[in-house]
């Protein structure tokens, strides 16, 4: 009898180490994953938030009409929105409890779905670009002061037949 309970108790032992073994190296597997996601967001949140500013500044810079700057407050008012939700998500995530850091992610998501709508306000200024413009653009080419008829005859069309592009993405 004591030589059945023995390799039973040895087993269940080398078991218990094992799971032990197991769990430290998995906890180890989500801390490294926890700190990775922890600076990619500390650099990709402020990044944003920089980038979202600077359009914002850009946009009132290069405004000449009415429908430019009504752009140009509603890209305000998202960066002004994404700066509070980035800020309250800072604040409640470093708290300890954990209703607040569910705010915080909370919040880390309200500001990522305004980042999303911001670039969607670019949409306003690709409205206005003519084929003809796109695909000068994407072989990567350059009007000169001579060469816009040229680049239009070699595209198939005439100078005088593109839509007026807008200045802003110019």
């Amino acid at each position: 009898m004591c030589k059945s309970q023995r390799p039973l108790s040895l087993k269940t032992g080398e078991n218990i180490s094992g799971k032990k073994q197991q769990s430290l190296y998995r906890d180890a597997g989500v801390d490294n994953a926890k700190v990775l996601h922890y600076v990619g967001a500390g650099v990709a949140f402020p990044t944003s938030m920089l980038f979202v500013c600077l359009q914002s500044a850009l946009t009132y810079r290069l405004a000449k009409t009415q429908c430019e700057y009504s752009v140009g407050h509603l890209r305000l008012a998202m960066s002004l929105m994404a700066f509070v939700a980035l800020v309250l998500s800072g604040v409640f995530f470093i708290q300890e409890s954990f209703v607040l850091q569910h705010a915080s992610a909370i919040f880390e998501w309200v500001f990522c779905v305004i980042i999303m709508l911001f670039y969607g306000t670019f949409a306003f200024e690709f409205a206005g670009m003519s084929s003809n413009t796109m695909m000068v653009l994407a072989q990567g080419g350059s009007l000169g002061p001579g060469g816009r008829a040229h680049k239009m005859e070699g595209l198939g069309g005439h100078a005088s037949a593109h839509q007026p592009e807008s200045m802003s993405v110019l």
